[in-house]
């Protein structure tokens, strides 16, 4: 977690692009009628690393009710343009691989403009 995020009192942006297609009938079904919490999701997550935060796959489930990371980040990536940083890391305590995600200050500008972001 960064020592001193960006403060973001409200972002407006259109909702964000996600996947429109499944691989069966019944997930289709079930991103048909989450679709609106999908966008929401990935709006979230792009909010969260704009602040300077890093997200892994537990930080997403506890800090932004998100459960499939994966699928979120791939959406902002392929679908939204967004350069997301991706580092792998070993836990210290219990010896186990994950991966961290982030959005580079160097890249924050240019997305705050891409995306109409106020801060």
């Amino acid at each position: 977690m960064p020592t001193t995020p960006a403060t973001i009192e409200e972002i407006k942006i259109t909702p964000m692009n996600i996947h429109a297609k499944e691989s069966t009938t019944e997930s289709q079904a079930i991103l048909n009628e989450l679709a609106p919490k999908f966008s929401q999701q990935c709006y979230d997550l792009l909010e969260y690393m704009l602040r300077g935060y890093t997200v892994n796959t537990k930080s997403a489930m506890n800090d932004l009710d998100i459960w499939k990371l994966a699928s979120r980040i791939s959406d902002l990536i392929r679908l939204n343009n967004v350069p997301i940083h991706k580092e792998r890391k070993r836990s210290e305590k219990h010896k186990f691989k994950f991966i961290e995600y982030s959005i580079l200050p160097e890249h924050r500008k240019s997305l705050i403009e891409q995306f109409n972001i106020t801060l």
